[in-house]
């Protein structure tokens, strides 16, 4: 059964048993930037006769999550509800259950955090092994901000966090008056031998143009907001490919042709914009390290 997001990659492992019930917490990144999303997946392996109905507040299993920001302090939950519907778990069956925690806990802050699961069912209390997350603020890399007319006025960062042995570039989307964060996106690997271009055109859609291979580019296009567009591969030299205006206004690829290379090898696909309250600008200092 899935529940609200996307399938991830799995990264951390912590099992735990209790009677013939088995639980598998598994993190899909340990170091994630700051406000992006932190998905989750825990495997229920229900080994008994009778079946568990899971809910946070119903059911006859209760599961939650103790998130601890430093030994104690636990990080308080969000009004984000953790189940649409009851997830449940036959006799003898498994499921898989998806989370992001970032949407249900107030992970507002860099730092180091633990991360465990908690379930209350027929089977008693059984609890995961204990995962460590870090949190952290990346390396700024390009800052544009522009204005709308009678609307908001958005900030965009081009910032950079090593993952998987490569280095990835990520595209932030913040309403800075609001304090809102609209969504971060990882663009896929980056190379840092041409700087990333990021722009803005006419119909104030946001635009990168990053080396993502050695002869391969990505340019992604995002709206204002940070709902995303399109993300297409291009092949040049670094010294050649550039984003140029037309007379309309848009932005467009020039010095590039389409990519014809590793066809296995797909442009990003990004999660959708997701509005995030801010901490005080005070508190995310403190949470630097």
């Amino acid at each position: 059964m899935r529940i609200p997001i996307l399938a991830l990659t799995v990264a951390g492992l912590a099992p735990a048993v209790v009677a013939q019930v088995e639980m598998r917490l598994k993190l899909a990144h340990p170091t994630v930037l700051h406000m992006e999303s932190i998905l989750a997946t825990l495997v229920v392996e229900n080994g008994a006769a009778e079946e568990l109905a899971i809910g946070e507040t119903n059911g006859n299993t209760r599961l939650f999550f103790d998130i601890e920001a430093a030994p104690g302090r636990l990080v308080p939950r969000t009004a984000e509800p953790m189940f649409r519907r009851i997830a449940v778990v036959p006799p003898f069956k498994s499921a898989t259950l998806e989370f992001d925690l970032l949407s249900l806990y107030e992970i507002r802050s860099p730092g180091a955090y633990t991360v465990q699961a908690r379930l209350h069912g027929p089977a008693g209390l059984l609890t995961s092994g204990r995962l460590y997350l870090d949190v952290v603020p990346g390396l700024q890399v390009a800052r544009v901000a522009q204005a709308v007319p009678g609307g908001p006025r958005f900030t965009y960062q081009l910032r950079t966090l090593g993952r998987n042995r490569q280095e990835h570039l990520f595209l932030r989307v913040d309403d800075e008056a609001q304090s809102l964060c609209h969504g971060v996106f990882d663009l896929g690997t980056y190379i840092r031998l041409f700087s990333p271009l990021l722009k803005v055109d006419a119909a104030r859609r946001v635009h990168v143009l990053h080396q993502s291979a050695p002869t391969r580019f990505t340019h992604s296009v995002f709206e204002a907001d940070g709902a995303p567009v399109r993300s297409v591969f291009w092949t040049a030299s670094p010294s050649e490919i550039a984003l140029e205006r037309t007379e309309d206004g848009d932005l467009v690829v020039a010095g590039g042709r389409p990519y014809e290379g590793d066809k296995a090898v797909a442009p990003p696909r990004f999660e959708e914009r997701r509005d995030r309250r801010l901490p005080p600008p005070d508190a995310g200092a403190r949470g630097l390290r």
